[in-house]
């Protein structure tokens, strides 16, 4: 499937299955791939913001961060650590995809423990701005006043 074919429901699930992840990669002692598992969890959480928010996917990571920014840079629902953890998290992704050597960091097991913690609260916070339809999971969400 077409990753922009996915409504609000599947990215908060993959957002998810990518914090449960996470938890089990932490467990053995894959601290780097589990800081990257978290930022997936947040980054599938602000796609299913998005979604609900503006009815399409914002098209990649870059457009993501920058559009859940804007749309959620008033929203008191939001506390500045949740809105900054998809840009900080955003380097753990790098980290995992590429290495960058050159620029790397040493993730931590507390750092990554960290990482899922934030990834945690912000999937929560995503979560309880969306209203999903009980008698119909599968509509797109919308966002609650």
């Amino acid at each position: 499937m077409n990753p922009t074919e996915l409504d609000a429901h599947d990215h908060l699930n993959l957002a998810q299955v990518n914090l449960d992840e996470a938890e089990k990669i932490l467990g053995v002692n894959l601290p780097s791939v589990a800081a990257r598992s978290a930022y997936y969890a947040a980054y599938h959480a602000a796609e299913a913001y998005i979604i609900a928010k503006t009815g399409k996917c914002s098209g990649g990571h870059d457009k993501a961060r920058s559009q859940f920014g804007l749309l959620v840079k008033d929203d008191p629902r939001f506390d500045l650590a949740v809105k900054k953890f998809l840009g900080t998290a955003y380097k753990y992704k790098d980290i995992g995809d590429y290495g960058l050597l050159e620029k790397r960091i040493e993730i931590t097991i507390p750092l990554a423990r960290e990482a899922i913690n934030s990834a945690t609260r912000f999937v929560a916070t995503v979560e309880s701005c969306i209203a999903v339809t009980e008698s119909n999971p599968r509509t797109t969400p919308k966002i609650s006043p």
